[in-house]
C-alpha cells in the first residue's frame, strides 16, 4: 500500500453527485480509508521507531566500562627503567582503553541521536495527518449534514 502524503489529502478532490447535493459518499468513504491506512502504517512505524529509541538508550547505558589499567600486566620490574617502560606501557594500555570506550559511547550515542530524529519525524507526521483526517472528516460531516 502507498502512504498518502499531505499534499495527496489537501489536493483530493470528489466529483459531485447528479441527482442531490454533495459528493459521493463511495469515493469519500474510500479515501478516508486510504487515509486511515496511511495513519495506521504512520502509527506502526512510529511505535517500532519509539521501541527502536528505548533500545538504543538501554544499550547506552549498558556500555562497559574500560578494563582497570594495569590489571592485566605483568608484576612491577625491578630497576628503575624497567619501571619506566612499564608505567610507559601501561599508561598507553590505558589511554588505548579509554579511547575504545570512547568510541562505543560515542557510536551508540549516534545511534541513539538517529533513532530520536526519526521518532520525531515519525511523530510529526502523524500529527499532521491526524489533523489532516480531522479536516477530512468535519468536511464530510458538513457536507452529509443537510442544511
Amino acid at each position: 500500500m502507498e502512504l498518502l502524503t499531505a499534499d495527496d489529502v489537501l489536493n483530493k478532490t470528489f466529483s459531485t453527485t447528479k441527482f442531490r447535493e454533495g459528493y459521493d459518499v463511495e469515493e469519500v468513504d474510500d479515501f478516508l480509508d486510504l487515509v486511515l491506512g496511511t495513519l495506521r502504517s504512520l502509527y506502526e512505524e512510529n511505535d517500532g521507531l519509539k521501541a527502536q529509541l528505548a533500545t538504543g538508550q538501554q544499550n547506552v547505558e549498558e556500555v562497559p566500562d574500560a578494563p582497570v589499567p594495569g590489571s592485566d600486566l605483568p608484576p612491577v620490574a625491578e630497576s628503575p627503567v624497567e619501571d619506566a617502560v612499564a608505567d610507559g606501557s601501561e599508561l598507553e594500555q590505558s589511554r588505548a582503553a579509554a579511547l575504545a570506550a570512547e568510541a562505543k559511547a560515542a557510536a551508540a550515542e549516534a545511534k541513539l541521536a538517529e533513532a530520536q530524529a526519526a521518532a520525531e519525524e515519525a511523530a510529526a507526521k502523524a500529527r499532521d495527518l491526524e489533523a489532516e483526517l480531522a479536516t477530512a472528516l468535519s468536511a464530510q460531516e458538513s457536507v452529509s449534514t443537510p442544511a
